[in-house]
């Protein structure tokens, strides 16, 4: 069992399948109030919710493997409670994901057992600059961008799962950033210098705001941001908030 635990997961290995038990009662009570949409707008609306379930689901199988890694470093049992509860969240997230996507799509999509991608990682450095990279920018930028979809989506039930996006993305930030800050606390220059990297190499990207098209407001009305207003948010959320987070956190002179 730890064997299967201690891997990393991926959800592009996961095999789509027919199946009721990952849905959201939440969710599926308000699926019958849902107006019809054209077909085009319905099938990229359930891909992209779709893909959202696969990525929750990965995640509770990523932060299993994190528990044992906080409790490889000796971890305090705070940090170890917050990643359980993130992996409970997590659930709910991807059961909401998963009703969704079969609400526009008209049948269950649900995952076979993910496969195994790589082995346990007890490395402290390994794990510090993989969690800056999965939680303190990936989820953080995440977390923004469920905000920033919920406040033009039109749908109910549809604002009931970004609602929980956000905070479950919110609570995963959180919890890299407080793992981040333990780890540092009297870590040398090295590992230091190695993070200030990691968090700087992020926000070399540009993206150039563009308009918004019709098919684009579309999407917006059912929560999905677009590919060029994600990675426009992207940029805004780390150059607003992760950047300044990072030279606060660095700053902090090391303490044992």
């Amino acid at each position: 069992m730890a064997a299967l635990i201690s891997t990393a997961f991926d959800p592009s290995h996961a095999e789509r399948a027919l199946r009721e038990d990952w849905r959201s009662t939440c969710v599926d009570g308000l699926s019958a109030a849902a107006t019809p949409l054209p077909a085009e707008l319905a099938h990229e609306l359930a891909d992209a919710w779709t893909t959202a379930a696969h990525e929750a689901r990965a995640s509770v199988g990523v932060h299993a493997r994190f528990a044992l890694q906080l409790m490889s470093l000796g971890a305090p049992a705070p940090l170890l409670a917050a990643c359980a509860r993130v992996m409970q969240d997590e659930v709910a997230h991807a059961q909401a994901c998963f009703s969704l996507a079969r609400r526009f799509s008209g049948h269950d999509i649900t995952p076979e057992p993910l496969a195994p991608e790589r082995s346990l990682d007890d490395d402290r450095s390994a794990i510090v600059l993989e969690v800056i990279a999965r939680g303190c920018i990936r989820a953080a930028v995440a977390a923004l961008c469920a905000r920033e979809a919920l406040e033009h989506c039109q749908d109910p039930a549809t604002r009931e799962v970004l609602m929980l996006s956000q905070n479950t993305k919110a609570q995963e930030a959180q919890l890299a950033w407080r793992f981040v800050a333990w780890s540092l606390r009297g870590a040398g220059a090295d590992l230091q210098d190695r993070a200030r990297v990691a968090f700087l190499t992020a926000l070399g990207g540009q993206a150039a705001p563009g308009r918004l098209g019709e098919h684009d407001r579309a999407l917006l009305r059912y929560g999905v941001l677009g590919e060029a207003q994600r990675a426009t948010l992207e940029q805004r959320v780390l150059r607003s908030a992760v950047l300044p987070c990072m030279e606060s956190l660095l700053a902090r002179p090391a303490r044992a």
